[in-house]
């Protein structure tokens, strides 16, 4: 059994929308194999499904997951989908937003180096701070500061009201 026909196993295996939305997400040579396997396949039995699934888990189990995504990561997925100009041009726009963020530049910046450089902070400025951040890193830095002052920056932030962009 090769891969193409356990790609179909698997889809087949699915919901028509979530095979429908993985299908989607392969490039188009590889959709192409696999929707002629899957008008191909007559049968399946309960046995080699069974072992299309142990593959299947057996080989996620062992992944290692990204822990986080990066620019590099998004340049390489884009230029492998849309080549090397469509890549910079999508890029571009990314990286505008992301630089347009008010403390953008620390979305990527890990919880221990933020913490270091904010830990000596008033409450109010560190309130300021982990209301603009992504939950999770917000959380990180919060768990990261003494019990006291962490009551005073989440009082702070649960009373913020909105702030001048100046």
């Amino acid at each position: 059994m090769d891969d193409v026909e356990k790609a179909a196993i698997l889809l087949l295996s699915l919901e028509k929308p979530l095979a429908a939305e993985v299908l989607s997400q392969l490039p188009r040579p590889m959709v192409e194999k696999v929707t002629l396997r899957l008008a191909q396949i007559d049968h399946v039995s309960r046995e080699k499904q069974k072992a299309v699934f142990e593959e299947f888990y057996a080989m996620m189990k062992d992944h290692t997951p990204i822990e986080r995504g990066s620019m590099d990561l998004a340049n390489e997925l884009l230029q492998q989908s849309l080549g090397t100009e469509g890549a910079n041009a999508i890029l571009e726009n990314v990286k505008q937003t992301i630089n347009s963020l008010p403390f953008g530049f620390l979305q990527k910046t890990g919880p221990d180096n933020l913490l270091t450089f904010i830990v000596e902070e008033h409450p109010q400025t560190i309130a300021l701070i982990m209301s603009h951040l992504p939950t999770q890193l917000a959380a990180d830095v919060l768990s990261g500061l003494d019990p006291e002052k962490q009551l005073e920056v989440i009082h702070r932030i649960a009373t913020m009201e909105q702030t001048s962009p100046e």
